[in-house]
């Protein structure tokens, strides 16, 4: 979320489905400790077509400060709503048990799914490209 947008609707997340969340942390280009929001740097311009390399700093800085904090990560955009309760539920189910085992549907043997012994999430790697800015 943009600040100049007053974090509303990332207050409106931290009020609702972040604090049911294990941890919650929003990213801004302002900080603000009163909805969770650190400010983010990352490359490029501050557009919505430059939206992988916010991305990108966003997975790089949860690995470097939570990776071993939490067994899973979610993404979402500052106009999104997550059922989490229904997260948890999918997350215990047969489907990712199955894929924490090391077996792959067909689908998910398309996906990248990169783990190191410990089975927690490897450091992103550094892509040299990206989205378009028109």
């Amino acid at each position: 979320a943009r600040y100049d947008s007053g974090h509303s609707n990332l207050a409106a997340i931290a009020d609702t489905w972040g604090r049911r969340c294990d941890g919650f942390i929003g990213f801004s280009n302002l900080t603000d400790h009163s909805v969770g929001a650190i400010d983010l740097h990352h490359d490029g311009p501050e557009t919505w077509h430059n939206m992988w390399q916010k991305v990108r700093a966003i997975w790089t800085y949860t690995y470097d400060h939570y990776r071993n904090d939490y067994d899973y990560f979610y993404i979402a955009g500052d106009d999104a709503y997550m059922a989490v309760e229904n997260l948890r539920v999918f997350l215990e189910g047969p489907q990712v048990q199955r894929l924490q085992e090391g077996y792959f549907d067909e689908i998910s043997k398309k996906i990248p799914y990169r783990y190191n012994a410990q089975k927690k999430l490897q450091r992103p790697v550094h892509a040299h490209y990206s989205l378009p800015v028109q």
